[in-house]
């Protein structure tokens, strides 16, 4: 069976990923002002990064409609026994409402919806190995059914970790997640949150006093997780402008765990705009070469 692979602009992929894996991504809204935007079409990483800096309000962010997803749906149909769409956690986002929506209206059972509970390059992982699983089925003649899919993806979420370490409390405030006082208050006594991804939803893990510490927390967890773990993926993701910061972050973690892959990208605008700048952590899992 030929399976397609959708997944949406949260996963932080490259285009260079998608197009190797055969991978379809579904924008979402990046809303700067009065002007909106398809995130990684219409505006770039980079772009929005720059404009968020210059921009007197907080940008803000709003699912794909069901039509970006229908059209997407009848392309691959078009080409493909099935589509299995692998989305962000339906407790962040309407984005698996909206696609279901899509496939609703198409009226078929070939189109398959999966809220994949997580986001960022943590859902990006995740449909990376499914495009894999079905690239390798596919090359060796065997069945790659979705329930299988859904399993597989299931067990490695199981093991997956997303801790993010934030500078600066200003986006939290701006975004109406936190009052003035407490931002000032939090501001003064240089308070850093770590904030983590758990059952579908972005949360605080800790709160500590300086950004070092807040940074050194993530590491030493994962260090302590990930040393006896064998290989292991791990994701750096930031919204510094000083990549030589990341760069040694990059080399102290490939000294500590040198069993693992270890790669760095700027932290995707939807989840750039509640961090801020000065963002820094980790996604990471046990590599199964099963």
């Amino acid at each position: 069976m030929k399976i397609a692979i959708v997944t949406d602009s949260t996963a932080n992929l490259t285009e260079e990923e998608c197009k190797a894996w055969g991978i379809s991504v579904v924008p979402l809204y990046l809303n700067l002002g009065s002007a909106s935007y398809l995130d990684g079409v219409e505006l770039s990483s980079e772009e929005f990064y720059k404009r968020m800096k210059d921009e007197n309000t907080l940008p803000t962010t709003s699912q794909p409609s069901p039509g970006l997803f229908l059209e997407t749906f009848e392309r691959l149909l078009k080409t493909h026994d099935c589509v299995v769409a692998i989305l962000l956690s339906g407790k962040l986002s309407g984005t698996v409402h909206s696609a279901e929506t899509a496939r609703d209206l198409l009226c078929t059972e070939r189109i398959h919806v999966i809220d994949s509970q997580v986001v960022e390059y943590a859902l990006g992982a995740l449909v990376l190995e499914m495009a894999k699983a079905v690239r390798l089925a596919d090359e060796q003649g065997t069945v790659c059914d979705v329930q299988g899919l859904v399993e597989r993806m299931a067990q490695i979420r199981a093991e997956m970790h997303m801790y993010i370490a934030m500078d600066s409390l200003e986006n939290l405030r701006l975004g109406g997640r936190i009052g003035a006082a407490a931002a000032l208050l939090g501001s003064m006594m240089q308070i850093k949150p770590v904030i983590w991804l758990s059952d579908g939803q972005v949360g605080v893990f800790e709160k500590v006093r300086t950004y070092k510490k807040a940074v050194d927390s993530i590491m030493s967890r994962m260090f302590e997780q990930m040393r006896n773990a064998g290989p292991c993926e791990i994701m750096l993701i930031h919204s510094v402008t000083d990549l030589d910061v990341v760069r040694r972050w990059v080399d102290t973690v490939k000294e500590a765990l040198p069993e693992a892959r270890v790669s760095y990208r700027m932290l995707a605008p939807i989840v750039g705009v509640h961090v801020g700048f000065g963002g820094l952590g980790a996604i990471y899992y046990a590599r199964s070469e099963a």
